[in-house]
């Protein structure tokens, strides 16, 4: 035996040639050479992986624990190793950052019932893949979920906010030409029919991730759905269409309702005497 002075610690790593039909069958071998089935293959790949992983250049040394001549487990299992491709790194977490411009024409966005989708991070796959899951997936980081122009939530990646599973959520000003954040974050956001946001989309049940539909367990919006179609298709950062005729009609009634009330909110108080 040679010694090799060095200064240096010596780790030594053994590594059992993978699985063989005959040890999947329990059967005793070691006088002749049988060849890794699928399983072993994929076994010693993924050795040969940690063991690059862990720093260790030396691979060759599997080549120590050849027992028998020719292409054996123990051979196979080196050589699956050896070629084994190196893992790779890690992606780096992708950060979500929302500005005015995240946000667009209510419908360039994906139409899914009566609402639209789309994502922030790319994956408008994953984001229409939960929306018509019923309820048996969650929307990925990136989602943007909205029912009327200037309201919208988006879904940041986990950490962001375990009290509203990471949705945040905001209130739009929106003109031709403009589209600025008026309102922002959790709590925060309330919607232009009085309701807080957080406050309404806690009370879905937890298998539709804060999304309110009909029966989603939310409390109703108190708009008809034809109202809703009309703002949706009067946002006005889209180009302009006609509207239908329900629509139309019910878009002035909103107009009304909401003119009446301004007026009675800026009419001062009549003083009383006895």
């Amino acid at each position: 035996m040679v010694e090799i002075p060095t200064s240096q610690p010596t780790r030594i790593c053994v590594v059992r040639h993978g699985e063989t039909e005959w040890n999947a069958a329990r059967r005793i071998q070691g006088q002749i050479d049988i060849a890794l089935n699928d399983a072993g293959l994929r076994q010693a790949e993924a050795a040969g992986r940690w063991l690059r992983a862990a720093g260790i250049a030396a691979l060759t040394a599997v080549a120590a624990l050849v027992a028998c001549a020719g292409a054996g487990p123990e051979q196979s299992t080196q050589q699956a190793a050896l070629a084994a491709p190196a893992s790779a790194q890690p992606a780096a977490p992708k950060t979500l950052t929302i500005s005015d411009s995240s946000f667009g024409c209510i419908r360039d966005m994906k139409a899914v019932r009566g609402f639209f989708v789309s994502n922030l991070m790319g994956d408008i796959d994953g984001t229409l893949a939960a929306a018509n899951a019923g309820g048996t997936k969650p929307y990925p980081p990136g989602s943007v979920v909205q029912l009327i122009p200037t309201e919208v939530m988006v879904k940041h990646p986990p950490g962001f906010n375990a009290g509203t599973n990471d949705w945040e959520f905001f209130e739009l000003d929106v003109q031709p030409g403009v589209n600025k954040i008026r309102v922002r974050g959790t709590s925060e956001v309330v919607n232009q029919f009085g309701g807080n946001c957080l406050t309404c989309h806690a009370r879905a049940e937890a298998k539709w991730d804060m999304i309110c539909e009909q029966d989603h367990g939310c409390l109703p919006i108190p708009v008809p759905v034809v109202t809703q179609k009309a703002i949706q298709n009067t946002d006005p950062r889209c180009a302009k269409i006609d509207l239908p005729a329900d629509q139309a009609e019910a878009l002035q009634q909103l107009l009304a309702r909401r003119a009446a009330a301004a007026a009675a909110a800026a009419k001062p108080a009549t003083a009383t005497s006895n």
